[in-house]
């Protein structure tokens, strides 16, 4: 076997006697004996399970909290006021995900890898390029982004604009900083520590310190200022748990950190990249909506975006644990493993993200209506987007594989195809299509970035997410959907809600009386038991 530090393809990448031999054992095992891969399998899905089950609750309960705050900013600042904050906040998420220069993947990827094979050194040497690299590009990110609107670089005429985001700039430091904290997390595997830094905290504090922004009669600069906070709160937060899991190692004068920059930096840099592409997939149509149109029309698009990436909630959940899992099996050449496991997991998806979409496709004036009339508007363009978020859900474990396996520099590619039609698409629809133009183009770009994904993964590692229980589950979606729409048309609000309410109920019950699996069983026995003990 050749070593070669740490190359991802094509050459099969440098592991220690250990690992080598953990995979050798563990593939041949499941090769001769055919009743130990389902035993693997169950007891990989429903850890898998554990994990994505505190993420999603704390997904839960920060989607919660982001759209009462939405809800309540919408309200509180206006459509004008809110289309502000949404537009600073977007350019922070932006820069912010550039700033820690892929170290938070590069954490996982490489973290989850050292830990599954017990090399403390190169783990101890990882972190310790990671830390450092974003304690200064965090910093010169948001000091550059400051710099370019107060000398004028950008937003040449938009005082408005200008100020907040010189108001937001030093978010992107603290952003950056709890992104690489949070990767260090998850590549140990503690759920419990991510949900409560970046699920919890962020948004509980941003909340709060909205309500006393508009309280005190602060208006967005105030609500921006209560944004920066939040995520000052989250990176102590997360630095303390880091600390009380890693700093052992850290102070451990025995071990000798292993620093191999190159090979970092040569995956996570496009890896980085390609995050911020995702990210400006997601938000350049309100970039672009704040040029082309108005700040009315930017708030109440954002309002229909925030509720389609309501259906990412289980998506990042499991990918989310699934992450480190897809590093550690790809690492051990447990392939014919992972494929069976990606299966199990998008069929999860499919099962817990199909009764919200019921719910929004189908109902979508009744969901705007929590918000302002003002916000109506946006019912067809919410439409649109939930049907592109709908097939990223589907391929999202998918997208984890090309990521987590090495494949950054492929990745940046499909970001950089999907990106560039996103700004092409948005410069020609806006202008006409206003609201309705800029969800044409994101959920274009954001279905063939997916489905570029699928295919590169099936070439590259003959993995597939589609099972027949799968493609049969998406089959009933589709045509009970489509026969529920038609059927509700004319309909008053209460008969539609009554008819897609039952429809949801009877899917369920169908699906927890026949369509459950080993793998789901021995999962909500796990739970039964917890639940018992406590």
């Amino acid at each position: 076997m050749k070593k070669s530090g740490l190359r991802i393809l094509p050459s099969v990448p440098y592991r220690s006697h250990f690992a080598e031999a953990v995979g050798h054992v563990t593939l041949q095992n499941m090769e001769s004996d055919p009743k130990t891969q389902p035993d693997s399998l169950t007891k990989e899905a429903t850890a898998i399970a554990g994990g994505s089950a505190i993420v999603m609750v704390g997904g839960i309960g920060e989607r919660a909290v982001r759209m009462l705050t939405t809800w309540f900013l919408s309200g509180a600042l206006g459509a004008s006021g809110f289309g502000l904050y949404a537009f600073a906040t977007t350019v922070a998420s932006i820069v912010g995900a550039l700033a820690p220069l892929g170290m938070d993947a590069g954490l996982i990827m490489y973290g989850a890898r050292y830990r599954a094979s017990d090399e403390t050194s190169r783990l101890k040497g990882t972190l310790f390029i990671a830390l450092g690299t974003v304690a200064i590009s965090g910093p010169l990110f948001a000091v550059a982004t400051w710099l370019a609107v107060e000398n004028g670089l950008v937003l040449q005429g938009r005082p408005a604009e200008a100020k907040a985001i010189t108001a937001i700039s030093a978010a992107i430091a603290y952003m950056a900083v709890l992104a690489v904290l949070v990767g260090a997390l998850v590549s140990r595997k503690d759920m419990v520590g991510q949900a409560w830094a970046q699920q919890i905290t962020v948004p509980v504090v941003t909340l709060v310190g909205a309500g006393v922004a508009i309280l005190t009669g602060q208006g967005t600069r105030g609500v921006i200022t209560a944004f920066v906070l939040a995520h000052l709160i989250a990176v102590i937060i997360a630095s303390k748990r880091f600390w009380s899991a890693d700093g052992d190692l850290i102070k451990n004068a025995n071990i000798e950190p292993v620093t191999e920059p190159r090979a970092l930096f040569s995956y996570a840099l496009p890896q980085s990249f390609a995050r911020v592409l995702y990210r400006a997939n997601l938000w350049v149509d309100i970039l672009m909506l704040t040029a082309l149109s108005s700040l009315v029309d930017v708030g109440i698009y954002r309002v229909s975006v925030a509720l389609a990436m309501l259906g990412a909630l289980p998506v990042m959940a499991s990918t989310t644990m699934f992450g480190p899992v897809i590093a550690e099996l790809v690492y051990t050449e447990q392939i014919s493993k992972l494929n069976a496991l990606l299966k199990i997991v998008t069929r999860w998806l499919l099962v817990i993200a199909a009764p919200l979409y019921f719910v929004v496709l189908l109902l979508p004036d009744i969901v705007l209506s929590i918000f302002d009339p003002a916000y109506q508007s946006g019912a067809h363009a919410l439409l649109i987007l939930m049907a592109g978020q709908a097939i990223y859900v589907a391929a999202a474990p998918t997208g984890a594989i090309l990521t987590n396996a090495g494949h950054s520099t492929l990745n940046l590619i499909n970001g950089l195809i999907a990106v560039t039609l996103n700004i092409g698409l948005n410069a020609w629809l806006i202008p006409d299509l206003g609201i309705l133009g800029a969800a044409i183009a994101s959920a274009t770009a954001l279905s063939i970035w997916s489905v570029l994904r699928m295919v590169q993964v099936w070439r590259l590692h003959r993995c597939s997410p589609v099972s027949m229980k799968s493609a049969v589950l998406l089959g009933l979606v589709l045509v009970i959907g489509t026969g529920t729409k038609i059927m509700l048309t004319g309909f008053g609000a209460w008969s539609r809600v009554g008819g897609v309410s039952l429809i949801v109920a009877t899917g369920l019950v169908l699906f927890w009386r026949f369509g459950r699996t080993a793998e789901d069983d021995a999962i909500i026995d796990r739970f039964k038991a917890r639940f018992g003990r406590r």
